[in-house]
C-alpha cells in the first residue's frame, strides 16, 4: 500500500508539476488567459474578466505571469499592464495607461527580473516606445534610441535586443544593445518595390547565438471599387525563419501547405512552439489558430490544441511550478503528429 501511494503520489507530481506553456485565447467567448503542459494537457482557464486578458508573459523563475488587460471600462478605456500568480490569484496592476500613453504590453522579464519590458503607444509622437519598469519600486524609464516598435526579446545572456520595427507598412528585425547602442536591421530589406516583407516576433534561442521570427511576403497590389483605386496587400508566402547570426545564415522552418504561423517560442535550442491556422494561406484570412510544438531535428509537428477559438501567444517556462490540481480541467487533447513537407 505504501508503494502504492508513492507511485501514485509521484504520477500526480510529474502530470500536475509540468504547467509549462500559457497563451490567451478567445475559445470561451472572451479572450483570457490559459496554462497547459508542453504536451497539451491539463488545459486550465487562469483568468475570467469581461475586459481582454492577453499577451501572457512568464515571469524567469515561472511563478508570476504579466498580462495586457485591455478594453472599455466605465469612462476610460483600459490598456493596463498585470502581475498576477500562475493560478490566477493576486491579480495587481502594474501599469495603466494615461493621457500620453496607451496601448501597452509587457514583453520581456530583463535577466535579473528586477525590470519588465512594456511597449507602449505614445500618443503625441504616434509611435510605439520601449520601456523598463523598476518592479520593486514602481519607476519606469524610457529605452532611449529606438521607437516604431511592436515587438521585442532579449537575449540570453542580456546583452542585446531584438525587436520588430515598422516604420511604415514594413517590418524588419532589428537587433541593438541593451545599453542604447549598435542599431542593426538583421537582414536587408527585399528589394522588389511589389514585395511587402513583414518580418515578426524576434525570439532568442537559449543559445544566444539564433534568432527565430516569422517573415510574411505580401504582394503589392492595385484595386479598385466604387469608391476608387486603392492598394491592397495579398499573403504570398508565411515562414518561420531562425538566423544564425554568428555563421550569418538563414533556415527556413519546413510548415505543411496553407499554414499560416504566428506568435512562435522556443522550448529549448532543438523545439519550439508556435500558433497557426492551418488553412490560412489558403483562404488569404485569419481563421482558426492551434498551438503546435515541432522539433527541428526529426521536423516533426505535434498539434497541441484542438479548439474553433484562436490560441496565440504562447510562451513556454522551465520554471517549477505549482502542483495543485485545484480549478484545473483533467483533459488531455488529441495530439496529432504528422509529416511536415515544404510548401
Amino acid at each position: 500500500m505504501k508503494l502504492l501511494f508513492i507511485f501514485l503520489f509521484s504520477l500526480f507530481f510529474v502530470t500536475t508539476a509540468n504547467t509549462k506553456i500559457v497563451f490567451d485565447s478567445d475559445r470561451d467567448g472572451n479572450i483570457e488567459i490559459y496554462t497547459m503542459n508542453d504536451d497539451g494537457s491539463y488545459l486550465r482557464r487562469v483568468t475570467n474578466n469581461p475586459l481582454r486578458d492577453e499577451r501572457p508573459l512568464w515571469s524567469l523563475d515561472g511563478k508570476k505571469i504579466a498580462f495586457r488587460r485591455v478594453g472599455a471600462q466605465a469612462d476610460r478605456q483600459v490598456s493596463d499592464v498585470m502581475l498576477m500568480n500562475i493560478n490566477g490569484s493576486e491579480i495587481q496592476t502594474l501599469l495603466k495607461n494615461d493621457e500620453e500613453f496607451s496601448s501597452a504590453y509587457p514583453v520581456f522579464f530583463t535577466r535579473d527580473e528586477k525590470e519588465l519590458a512594456i511597449l507602449r503607444w505614445d500618443l503625441k509622437a504616434l509611435t510605439v516606445r520601449l520601456f523598463l519598469l523598476e518592479l520593486e519600486n514602481g519607476t519606469m524609464a524610457p529605452f532611449r534610441g529606438v521607437e516604431d516598435i511592436t515587438d521585442a526579446d532579449i537575449s540570453p545572456d542580456g546583452r542585446f535586443i531584438a525587436f520588430e520595427k515598422t516604420p511604415g507598412f514594413e517590418k524588419n528585425i532589428h537587433i541593438i544593445g541593451s545599453d542604447g547602442r549598435g542599431e542593426k536591421p538583421l537582414l536587408p530589406p527585399d528589394p522588389d518595390p511589389n514585395v511587402l516583407l513583414n518580418r515578426m516576433y524576434p525570439r532568442w534561442a537559449p543559445d544566444g547565438r539564433r534568432l527565430m521570427f516569422v517573415e510574411s511576403r505580401l504582394d503589392v497590389v492595385e484595386k479598385e471599387d466604387e469608391e476608387g483605386p486603392f492598394i491592397d496587400f495579398v499573403v504570398k508566402e508565411n515562414n518561420l525563419l531562425i538566423h544564425d547570426i554568428a555563421l550569418e545564415n538563414t533556415e527556413r522552418i519546413p510548415l505543411p501547405h496553407g499554414f499560416r504561423a504566428v506568435t512562435p517560442c522556443w522550448i529549448n535550442d532543438n523545439e519550439i512552439i508556435f500558433s497557426a491556422d492551418a488553412t490560412g494561406l489558403i483562404t488569404k484570412e485569419h481563421g482558426n489558430y492551434d498551438i503546435y510544438r515541432y522539433n527541428l531535428t526529426s521536423r516533426s509537428l505535434t498539434q497541441l490544441t484542438t479548439h474553433l477559438g484562436r490560441d496565440l501567444n504562447p510562451r513556454w517556462v522551465a520554471g517549477t511550478l505549482e502542483v495543485s490540481t485545484k480549478g484545473k480541467k483533467n483533459t488531455q487533447w488529441a495530439v496529432i503528429k504528422v509529416d511536415v513537407h515544404t510548401q
